[in-house]
């Protein structure tokens, strides 16, 4: 499911982009793993409660099964295809539509689910332009350059510009 949405939100060359009829040359969000970073914040957020005290069901669960209910009432043949997810297998404008049907659920109203689907697309754009999939905790230290960075054409740490180097209009000193 969140593979899915990953490649949703950044179309790559990898085989979900492919199924949903959208992708591009090149990495982009699966190969990011935007998919974890959006079930990682949907679980620490958001536990969804079974019984009282415990347990309490993983919040990506609990989303992942209520996009599979969508994308089922929009394409009921998704759950027939290559991936064991049918929100995976929708094309593009029913993956939006049922993102759209999950964000205007009535059954989400007044619930503490209610503000999670209007945020999937957001953690996956997120997680796509991370650094998440090439962070090593431990050494605190990327193992590679993020994929995101290349999406973004990004160059690097600046020490600045030259043209903002220096004082305005020639002055040297601040004077009270």
């Amino acid at each position: 499911t969140y593979r899915g949405l990953a490649a949703y939100a950044v179309p790559g060359n990898d085989r979900y982009s492919r199924q949903q009829g959208v992708s591009r040359p090149g990495p982009g969000g699966v190969e990011a793993q935007a998919d974890r970073v959006v079930m990682e914040t949907l679980d620490t957020a958001i536990p969804v409660p079974i019984w009282r005290p415990e347990p309490a069901l993983p919040g990506s669960l609990a989303i992942a099964l209520l996009l599979r209910g969508h994308a089922l009432s929009i394409n009921p043949w998704a759950a027939f295809g290559p991936f064991s997810a049918p929100f995976a297998n929708l094309k593009f404008a029913q993956k939006r539509t049922a993102l759209r049907a999950l964000d205007d659920s009535p059954l989400l109203k007044e619930a503490f689910l209610e503000y999670a689907p209007n945020a999937l697309v957001t953690l996956a754009a997120f997680g796509a332009y991370s650094e998440r999939a090439v962070y090593d905790r431990r050494s605190r230290k990327l193992s590679a350059r993020p994929i995101g960075w290349d999406l973004a054409n990004y160059g690097g740490v600046s020490d600045g510009w030259p043209e903002f180097q220096g004082y305005y209009g020639g002055v040297q000193e601040a004077r009270a």
